[in-house]
């Protein structure tokens, strides 16, 4: 069974930097350049940060605050870029409550099935 958890750390590595590479390009290019997607603004933004704690999760399930602590100040330092830069872009605090729903949802269930996969090991 493919577990990224067990990947080598210069892959997991390289997979965090295109996540948050990514994710870094959707929040700050000029808003005429993103794709459109016809979901609510705060969705979005929370399922982008349950993507990026969902792969943070897998390479690194042992170290849960750590990743929580980090995908969410990514997302409240996203906030205060596109508060300082043009572009179109706004930071809003808003967006940053709803990129640490997607944080905190990722960490929930992966508490629960932790503990659920616990209980039935033993």
């Amino acid at each position: 069974m493919f577990a990224p958890c067990r990947l080598p750390l210069p892959v997991k590595a390289a997979v965090l930097a295109v996540c948050l590479g990514v994710l870094s390009w959707l929040s700050l290019a000029p808003t005429d350049e993103l794709p459109t997607v016809d979901l609510w603004d705060k969705s979005e933004h929370a399922i982008a940060y349950a993507v990026l704690a969902t792969a943070c999760v897998l390479m690194f399930p042992s170290r849960l605050g750590r990743i929580i602590l980090g995908c969410v100040g990514f997302g409240v330092l996203i906030e205060f870029l596109q508060a300082a830069m043009g572009f179109g872009r706004q930071g809003d605090w808003r967006d940053a409550a709803a990129n640490t729903v997607g944080v905190l949802l990722v960490a929930a269930v992966h508490l629960l099935v932790r503990r659920l996969t616990r209980r039935g090991g033993t």
